[in-house]
Protein backbone atom coordinates (compact mmCIF):
# COMPACT_ATOMS: atom_id res chain seq x y z
CA UNK A 1 0.00 0.00 0.00
CA UNK A 2 1.47 3.28 -1.01
CA UNK A 3 2.42 5.81 1.61
CA UNK A 4 0.42 9.00 1.51
CA UNK A 5 2.76 11.96 1.54
CA UNK A 6 1.46 15.47 2.25
CA UNK A 7 3.12 18.04 0.06
CA UNK A 8 3.06 21.80 -0.16
CA UNK A 9 1.49 22.91 -3.40
CA UNK A 10 3.87 25.39 -5.00
CA UNK A 11 3.75 26.71 -8.52
CA UNK A 12 7.14 27.29 -10.07
CA UNK A 13 8.39 30.83 -9.60
CA UNK A 14 11.14 30.30 -12.14
CA UNK A 15 8.77 31.18 -14.97
CA UNK A 16 7.86 34.79 -14.35
CA UNK A 17 5.48 34.93 -17.31
CA UNK A 18 3.15 32.14 -16.27
CA UNK A 19 -0.26 31.81 -14.65
CA UNK A 20 -1.32 29.06 -12.21
CA UNK A 21 -3.62 26.56 -13.91
CA UNK A 22 -5.37 23.27 -13.19
CA UNK A 23 -7.03 20.43 -15.02
CA UNK A 24 -10.18 19.33 -13.21
CA UNK A 25 -12.88 16.93 -14.44
CA UNK A 26 -11.80 17.32 -18.05
CA UNK A 27 -11.72 21.13 -18.03
CA UNK A 28 -8.75 23.51 -17.96
CA UNK A 29 -8.82 26.25 -15.33
CA UNK A 30 -6.71 29.35 -14.80
CA UNK A 31 -6.31 31.46 -11.67
CA UNK A 32 -8.52 34.53 -12.09
CA UNK A 33 -6.81 35.97 -9.01
CA UNK A 34 -3.47 35.99 -10.83
CA UNK A 35 -4.99 37.15 -14.11
CA UNK A 36 -6.43 40.18 -12.33
CA UNK A 37 -3.08 40.81 -10.64
CA UNK A 38 -1.06 40.89 -13.87
CA UNK A 39 -3.73 43.12 -15.44
CA UNK A 40 -3.54 45.48 -12.47
CA UNK A 41 -7.28 45.19 -11.81
CA UNK A 42 -9.05 45.94 -8.55
CA UNK A 43 -10.49 42.82 -6.87
CA UNK A 44 -12.55 41.92 -3.82
CA UNK A 45 -12.57 38.45 -2.22
CA UNK A 46 -15.62 37.74 -0.05
CA UNK A 47 -14.78 34.05 0.45
CA UNK A 48 -17.91 32.81 -1.35
CA UNK A 49 -17.64 35.33 -4.19
CA UNK A 50 -14.88 37.15 -6.06
CA UNK A 51 -15.29 40.50 -7.82
CA UNK A 52 -13.07 41.88 -10.57
CA UNK A 53 -13.42 45.47 -11.79
CA UNK A 54 -12.13 45.64 -15.34
CA UNK A 55 -12.27 48.44 -17.94
CA UNK A 56 -14.92 46.48 -19.82
CA UNK A 57 -17.15 45.89 -16.82
CA UNK A 58 -17.57 44.33 -13.39
CA UNK A 59 -17.33 40.55 -13.05
CA UNK A 60 -18.55 38.53 -10.04
CA UNK A 61 -17.92 34.78 -9.74
CA UNK A 62 -19.07 32.32 -7.08
CA UNK A 63 -17.38 29.35 -5.45
CA UNK A 64 -18.50 25.96 -6.87
CA UNK A 65 -21.00 27.57 -9.24
CA UNK A 66 -20.95 27.91 -13.04
CA UNK A 67 -23.08 31.08 -12.86
CA UNK A 68 -21.46 34.50 -13.01
CA UNK A 69 -22.63 38.11 -12.88
CA UNK A 70 -21.34 40.44 -15.57
CA UNK A 71 -22.08 44.17 -15.73
CA UNK A 72 -20.68 45.65 -18.96
CA UNK A 73 -19.30 49.15 -18.58
CA UNK A 74 -21.82 50.40 -21.15
CA UNK A 75 -24.76 49.15 -19.11
CA UNK A 76 -25.86 50.32 -15.69
CA UNK A 77 -27.80 47.33 -14.41
CA UNK A 78 -26.30 44.15 -12.94
CA UNK A 79 -28.00 41.17 -14.56
CA UNK A 80 -28.25 38.16 -12.23
CA UNK A 81 -27.50 34.93 -14.04
CA UNK A 82 -26.24 36.87 -17.03
CA UNK A 83 -23.89 34.04 -18.03
CA UNK A 84 -23.43 30.39 -17.16
CA UNK A 85 -20.14 28.63 -17.82
CA UNK A 86 -19.70 25.02 -18.90
CA UNK A 87 -17.97 24.12 -15.60
CA UNK A 88 -18.16 25.43 -12.03
CA UNK A 89 -15.66 27.89 -10.54
CA UNK A 90 -13.50 26.79 -7.61
CA UNK A 91 -11.77 28.69 -4.80
CA UNK A 92 -8.67 26.65 -3.90
CA UNK A 93 -5.92 27.75 -1.54
CA UNK A 94 -7.20 31.38 -1.73
CA UNK A 95 -7.02 31.36 -5.53
CA UNK A 96 -10.10 31.57 -7.75
CA UNK A 97 -9.86 29.09 -10.62
CA UNK A 98 -12.14 29.69 -13.61
CA UNK A 99 -12.63 27.89 -16.94
CA UNK A 100 -10.61 29.42 -19.76
CA UNK A 101 -13.78 30.48 -21.59
CA UNK A 102 -14.36 33.23 -19.03
CA UNK A 103 -11.22 35.10 -20.09
CA UNK A 104 -12.93 36.44 -23.21
CA UNK A 105 -14.89 38.85 -20.98
CA UNK A 106 -11.55 40.46 -20.10
CA UNK A 107 -10.47 40.63 -23.77
CA UNK A 108 -7.93 37.85 -23.22
CA UNK A 109 -7.30 35.32 -25.98
CA UNK A 110 -6.32 31.69 -25.44
CA UNK A 111 -4.33 29.49 -27.83
CA UNK A 112 -3.46 26.09 -26.43
CA UNK A 113 -1.65 26.71 -23.14
CA UNK A 114 -0.82 30.35 -23.88
CA UNK A 115 -3.00 33.31 -22.90
CA UNK A 116 -2.47 36.73 -24.45
CA UNK A 117 -3.48 39.89 -22.59
CA UNK A 118 -4.99 42.97 -24.29
CA UNK A 119 -1.53 44.56 -24.06
CA UNK A 120 -0.07 41.75 -26.16
CA UNK A 121 1.86 40.20 -23.26
CA UNK A 122 1.75 36.39 -23.40
CA UNK A 123 1.62 34.06 -20.40
CA UNK A 124 1.90 30.28 -20.32
CA UNK A 125 -0.33 28.13 -18.13
CA UNK A 126 1.67 26.69 -15.22
CA UNK A 127 0.18 23.42 -14.02
CA UNK A 128 1.11 22.04 -10.56
CA UNK A 129 4.05 19.74 -10.21
CA UNK A 130 3.39 16.02 -10.06
CA UNK A 131 3.39 15.13 -6.33
CA UNK A 132 4.88 11.68 -7.00
CA UNK A 133 8.55 11.59 -7.77
CA UNK A 134 8.82 8.89 -10.42
CA UNK A 135 6.69 7.89 -13.39
CA UNK A 136 2.97 7.38 -13.68
CA UNK A 137 1.25 5.60 -10.80
CA UNK A 138 -1.62 3.16 -11.07
CA UNK A 139 -5.14 4.48 -10.93
CA UNK A 140 -6.17 1.94 -8.32
CA UNK A 141 -5.05 -0.66 -5.83
CA UNK A 142 -6.70 -3.24 -3.60
CA UNK A 143 -6.10 -2.42 0.06
CA UNK A 144 -5.87 -5.21 2.66
CA UNK A 145 -7.22 -4.21 6.08
CA UNK A 146 -6.82 -7.61 7.70
CA UNK A 147 -9.39 -10.26 8.68
CA UNK A 148 -10.07 -10.84 4.95
CA UNK A 149 -11.41 -7.30 4.59
CA UNK A 150 -10.37 -5.65 1.32
CA UNK A 151 -11.06 -2.21 -0.07
CA UNK A 152 -10.56 -0.42 -3.35
CA UNK A 153 -8.44 2.74 -3.46
CA UNK A 154 -8.78 4.99 -6.51
CA UNK A 155 -6.33 7.81 -7.23
CA UNK A 156 -7.33 10.84 -9.30
CA UNK A 157 -5.83 14.16 -10.28
CA UNK A 158 -6.64 16.96 -7.87
CA UNK A 159 -5.56 20.53 -7.26
CA UNK A 160 -2.03 19.34 -6.42
CA UNK A 161 -1.66 17.26 -9.56
CA UNK A 162 -1.68 13.57 -10.39
CA UNK A 163 -2.75 11.14 -7.64
CA UNK A 164 -3.32 13.93 -5.09
CA UNK A 165 -6.99 12.96 -4.63
CA UNK A 166 -8.00 9.50 -3.37
CA UNK A 167 -11.18 7.50 -2.77
CA UNK A 168 -11.34 4.37 -0.59
CA UNK A 169 -14.35 2.00 -0.84
CA UNK A 170 -15.17 -0.71 1.73
CA UNK A 171 -18.06 -3.12 2.29
CA UNK A 172 -19.95 -1.77 5.33
CA UNK A 173 -21.01 -5.29 6.35
CA UNK A 174 -17.34 -6.28 6.81
CA UNK A 175 -16.18 -3.16 8.62
CA UNK A 176 -16.81 -4.70 12.04
CA UNK A 177 -14.21 -7.38 11.24
CA UNK A 178 -11.55 -4.75 10.64
CA UNK A 179 -12.82 -2.45 13.41
CA UNK A 180 -14.48 -4.67 16.05
CA UNK A 181 -14.79 -1.77 18.49
CA UNK A 182 -17.31 -0.19 16.09
CA UNK A 183 -19.47 -3.29 15.65
CA UNK A 184 -22.51 -1.99 17.56
CA UNK A 185 -22.62 1.26 15.58
CA UNK A 186 -22.10 -0.56 12.27
CA UNK A 187 -24.79 -3.15 13.01
CA UNK A 188 -27.22 -0.39 13.99
CA UNK A 189 -26.57 1.44 10.73
CA UNK A 190 -27.07 -1.66 8.58
CA UNK A 191 -30.23 -2.55 10.50
CA UNK A 192 -31.71 0.83 9.61
CA UNK A 193 -31.49 0.16 5.86
CA UNK A 194 -34.61 -1.18 4.17
CA UNK A 195 -32.75 -2.51 1.13
CA UNK A 196 -29.56 -2.24 -0.88
CA UNK A 197 -25.90 -3.01 -0.26
CA UNK A 198 -24.08 -0.21 1.61
CA UNK A 199 -20.49 0.62 0.66
CA UNK A 200 -18.51 2.94 2.91
CA UNK A 201 -16.29 5.56 1.27
CA UNK A 202 -13.75 8.15 2.35
CA UNK A 203 -12.25 10.85 0.13
CA UNK A 204 -8.92 12.51 0.99
CA UNK A 205 -6.66 15.04 -0.73
CA UNK A 206 -3.27 16.67 -0.18
CA UNK A 207 -4.71 20.18 -0.69
CA UNK A 208 -8.26 21.51 -0.89
CA UNK A 209 -9.77 19.99 -4.02
CA UNK A 210 -13.17 19.48 -5.66
CA UNK A 211 -14.20 15.82 -5.83
CA UNK A 212 -16.61 13.92 -8.05
CA UNK A 213 -19.69 12.82 -6.06
CA UNK A 214 -20.92 10.20 -8.54
CA UNK A 215 -19.62 6.69 -9.25
CA UNK A 216 -20.45 3.96 -11.76
CA UNK A 217 -20.45 0.27 -10.76
CA UNK A 218 -20.35 -2.28 -13.60
CA UNK A 219 -20.78 -6.06 -13.47
CA UNK A 220 -21.58 -8.54 -16.27
CA UNK A 221 -22.30 -5.75 -18.74
CA UNK A 222 -24.82 -3.97 -16.50
CA UNK A 223 -24.05 -0.64 -14.84
CA UNK A 224 -25.39 1.32 -11.91
CA UNK A 225 -24.74 5.06 -11.53
CA UNK A 226 -24.61 6.18 -7.91
CA UNK A 227 -25.22 9.91 -7.56
CA UNK A 228 -25.33 12.42 -4.73
CA UNK A 229 -27.66 13.00 -2.93
CA UNK A 230 -29.82 10.07 -4.06
CA UNK A 231 -27.68 6.95 -3.60
CA UNK A 232 -24.53 8.68 -2.33
CA UNK A 233 -24.82 10.07 1.21
CA UNK A 234 -22.11 12.26 2.73
CA UNK A 235 -22.06 11.68 6.50
CA UNK A 236 -18.94 13.68 7.37
CA UNK A 237 -17.20 16.47 5.49
CA UNK A 238 -18.62 18.25 2.48
CA UNK A 239 -20.05 17.00 -0.80
CA UNK A 240 -17.91 18.25 -3.66
CA UNK A 241 -14.93 19.64 -1.70
CA UNK A 242 -12.26 17.93 0.41
CA UNK A 243 -9.10 19.11 2.18
CA UNK A 244 -6.28 17.52 4.22
CA UNK A 245 -7.93 18.55 7.48
CA UNK A 246 -11.49 17.79 6.40
CA UNK A 247 -11.92 14.51 4.49
CA UNK A 248 -15.33 13.48 3.23
CA UNK A 249 -16.90 10.15 4.11
CA UNK A 250 -20.25 8.47 3.74
CA UNK A 251 -22.13 5.60 2.17
CA UNK A 252 -22.96 4.51 -1.37
CA UNK A 253 -26.12 2.39 -1.52
CA UNK A 254 -25.81 -0.25 -4.25
CA UNK A 255 -28.74 -2.23 -5.70
CA UNK A 256 -29.24 -5.84 -4.61
CA UNK A 257 -28.42 -7.23 -8.07
CA UNK A 258 -24.75 -6.33 -7.68
CA UNK A 259 -22.92 -9.40 -6.33
CA UNK A 260 -20.22 -8.34 -3.87
CA UNK A 261 -18.62 -11.80 -4.09
CA UNK A 262 -17.75 -11.26 -7.74
CA UNK A 263 -15.52 -8.63 -9.39
CA UNK A 264 -17.07 -5.18 -9.82
CA UNK A 265 -15.56 -2.40 -11.93
CA UNK A 266 -15.80 0.99 -10.24
CA UNK A 267 -15.46 4.20 -12.28
CA UNK A 268 -14.85 7.52 -10.54
CA UNK A 269 -14.47 10.40 -12.93
CA UNK A 270 -11.67 9.41 -15.31
CA UNK A 271 -10.22 6.61 -13.16
CA UNK A 272 -11.41 3.08 -12.49
CA UNK A 273 -10.52 -0.10 -10.66
CA UNK A 274 -11.82 -3.60 -10.00
CA UNK A 275 -12.74 -5.01 -6.58
CA UNK A 276 -14.29 -8.15 -5.13
CA UNK A 277 -15.53 -6.93 -1.76
CA UNK A 278 -16.29 -10.37 -0.32
CA UNK A 279 -14.47 -13.67 -0.67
Amino acid sequence: MRTVVLIVWLFSSALAESLPALRLAGSTYVSLSDVARVLGLETSDASQSFTVRAPGGVLVVFDRSPDILWQPAARGQLLAGDLSLAAPIHRIEERWFVPLELLRLLDITVAGEVVTLPSGAAYTLAFPRDPWAVGESAQSEVVELGHNVTGLALYASGAAGQDSLSLLLLDVALLSLAFPEQQLAIDAFIGGLAHGRPIYFIVTAVVETPWETSLIFTQDGSSFAARYPFTVSVLEGEAGTVSPTRPASGVVLLPDWLNLRRPITVSWGEVQGVIQFRR
